[in-house]
């Protein structure tokens, strides 16, 4: 049953508490970055009682998401968030860019909330896919890696629980 879209912000902040209270939970991963900015609109579009957000509420999505990723750094638990990208077109340049897709304009700095952002590329190579991490920032993409990661690597279950040391 679906939960109805005002009390979806409510629900996913109060699983989240559930999972930070269990001991047996090392890591918590949100699926995905743009669900959750979704969530936070109809939350404040809700509480505001109004039926889109205004120039107004976007500093509201701000403070909401900047106390929500502050909870979730601060829990002690292993986060993972996943999130879409977009590309914008330097017209200078015309180099592509690629950031966090986030409404507003927090999307240009969303990336600095966390303490790792990576790029997962998926590639078909001789009927299998494969994927490729990238950990380190380019002139195209502001990337983070504070885990001591290669700048690239192929991205396995085992590879990536080898290069955490976790299980």
């Amino acid at each position: 049953k679906e939960v109805p879209k005002e009390k979806r912000w409510t629900r996913l902040t109060d699983n989240i508490k559930l999972a930070v209270a269990d001991p047996n939970i090392k890591t918590i991963v949100i699926d995905s970055l743009s669900l959750v900015a979704d969530y936070a609109i109809d939350h404040i579009c809700h509480e505001q009682k109004i039926p889109v957000m205004r120039i107004q509420d976007w500093g509201s999505l701000k403070n909401l998401m900047t106390r929500f990723v502050t909870y979730l750094r601060s829990t002690g638990k292993m986060i993972i968030v996943t999130g879409h990208e977009k590309y914008d077109k330097d017209e200078v340049s015309g180099t592509i860019l690629y950031r966090i897709n986030f409404p507003g304009s927090l999307a240009d700095n969303i990336g600095a909330f966390f303490s790792d952002v990576w790029r997962c590329e998926c590639e078909e190579k001789g009927g299998k896919y494969v994927y490729t991490v990238r950990t380190m920032p380019t002139p195209r993409m502001a990337l983070g890696n504070s885990l001591g990661l290669p700048a690239t690597f192929e991205f396995t279950w085992d590879e990536i629980q080898k290069k955490l040391g976790v299980v």
